[in-house]
């Protein structure tokens, strides 16, 4: 009998322990983790520039003589038409060219190939309403630049 009573003894006591154990850990408090919040991320706002329209006539002079530039057809930063320069025997050509909206540069070159082909590099006023720049011939040995200053006309 002492023996049932050992072995009822360690049962009872076991069942007590499981059953402490068991509520201390079902008792115990929870500690939430925080939710993640998705915070907005700052996306850059991007500025769409705007491509000046540089289609129309410039005036001026090229090598001190008058000088015409029809700009007839642009498409984004790219440009073609034609320059006239009213030497003894007036030239005219056809140009294509492109520019530089950030460093207000531009680039041009003539269509034809011939000795008098060359291309034109300057750069645009502020507003875009006067062009300064200069003219290389191509078949030149000796690099030599021609200045010319074309303005805008109104329309």
């Amino acid at each position: 009998m002492l023996n049932i009573k050992k072995s009822s003894i360690i049962v009872v006591s076991a069942l007590a322990l499981f059953s402490f154990v068991f509520l201390a850990n079902g008792c115990e408090k929870k500690v939430e983790e925080p939710k993640q919040v998705e915070q907005p991320v700052d996306t850059p706002i991007v500025v769409e520039q705007s491509v000046p329209d540089l289609v129309g006539t410039w005036k001026g002079t090229f090598d001190k003589r008058a000088c015409t530039l029809k700009i007839t057809d642009q498409e984004g930063l790219e440009f073609e038409g034609s320059i006239t320069v009213n030497y003894r025997d007036v030239k005219s050509k056809k140009i294509k060219g492109s520019f530089d909206t950030e460093k207000l540069t531009f680039k041009m070159s003539d269509q034809i190939r011939n000795r008098e082909a060359g291309s034109y590099s300057g750069k645009f006023n502020e507003d875009l309403s006067v062009m300064r720049g200069s003219f290389t011939v191509s078949a030149d040995e000796v690099k030599r630049a021609i200045s010319f200053e074309l303005k805008l006309q109104q329309q």
